[in-house]
């Protein structure tokens, strides 16, 4: 879409990580999930809804008219430590029932997905029409 807009409109996004909002309230609360996140996160804290403010305003702004076709990462080193923090695991299983892997839960086997929420199922249903188009189509061997 940069390319295709470019140079009439700016086209960027913000990769936001964890940030603590309502709708994370019950992982946060749960030591046995959050102390393990804190230390995959090099600044050491979790996002705030200000810090994806901030990163939308910026690329709003005229201080980014020479920014098009990025991807932000707002989310505190999280995406730059990946693979090293990603062999950190919890003790225990936490009470949300969230269990860290390896890799994110779109590239597991459907057998060990999360318990399905309108974002897993919107990930499910993505990953098997891409699965579905490389079988299926002649381009793709």
């Amino acid at each position: 879409m940069a390319l295709q807009w470019a140079p009439r409109v700016r086209v960027n996004c913000v990769c936001p990580g964890v940030i603590e909002t309502p709708m994370t309230a019950a992982l946060i609360a749960d030591p046995a999930w959050r102390e393990p996140m804190l230390q995959r996160h090099p600044l050491g804290r979790l996002g705030q809804p200000a810090d994806i403010a901030a990163a939308i305003v910026y690329l709003s702004s005229d201080e980014a008219s020479f920014v098009t076709g990025a991807a932000l990462p707002v989310d505190g080193g999280y995406t730059a430590a990946w693979p090293r923090t990603s062999r950190i695991k919890p003790e225990t299983k936490s009470s949300a029932k969230t269990i860290w892997r390896k890799r994110p839960a779109s590239r597991l086997p459907k057998s060990t997905m999360p318990a399905s929420t309108p974002a897993t199922a919107g990930i499910a249903k993505l990953t098997a029409r891409r699965h579905t188009s490389r079988v299926s189509s002649p381009a793709h061997p």
